[in-house]
C-alpha cells in the first residue's frame, strides 16, 4: 500500500496542531503597542506609503521609516534586499534596550536624511517585529 499521501496529511495536521498550541499559549500572545510607517518622497515631500496593496517604489525614491514605541515593547526592523542580504536596521546596536525603552518618534535614517533602493532591481522586504520580551537572538 502507498502511504505518501496519508503521511503528508498527517504532517500537515501535526504542524497545524503544534502552531495552535504555541500561539494559543499566553506567553506568545502578549500585547505590544507601537506605530510605524514607511515614508516616500515622490516629489511632493515625505508621505506615508499605502500598504492596502503592495506599493511600488522605484530606484532613487527617497525613503524613511518611522517608528514610535507606545508601550513597553521591543521593536526590531530588518531589510532583506534583492540580493538576499539581511541587514538589521533597528535598533542600531545590541545594547539599545539595556536602559529602558525610547520615547517619542524615531526615524530611520535619523532627522532629514533618507535612503534609496539601488540596482539591481527586485523585491526588497522589510521585517518589522514587535515583542513584549527582549529578543537576544533573532
Amino acid at each position: 500500500m502507498y502511504y505518501a499521501p496519508y503521511l503528508k496529511r498527517i504532517c500537515k495536521v501535526a504542524t497545524l496542531a503544534i502552531l495552535m498550541i504555541l500561539y494559543g499559549h499566553p506567553g506568545f500572545a502578549a500585547d505590544v503597542s507601537f506605530r510605524w510607517a514607511v515614508l516616500a518622497d515622490f516629489g511632493d515631500g515625505m508621505q506615508g506609503l499605502d500598504f492596502s496593496e503592495s506599493p511600488a517604489v522605484r530606484s532613487g525614491t527617497a525613503l524613511q521609516i518611522y517608528l514610535e514605541h507606545l508601550e513597553n515593547c521591543h521593536i526590531y526592523l530588518f531589510l532583506l534586499d534583492s540580493n538576499e542580504e539581511l541587514t538589521p536596521l533597528y535598533p542600531v546596536d545590541k545594547g539599545y534596550y539595556n536602559y529602558g525603552f525610547p520615547r517619542g518618534p524615531k526615524f530611520i535614517p535619523p532627522e532629514n536624511q533618507s535612503f534609496t533602493f539601488v540596482p539591481p532591481p527586485g523585491i526588497e522586504t522589510f521585517y518589522l517585529i514587535g515583542s513584549a520580551d527582549r529578543l537576544f537572538q533573532i
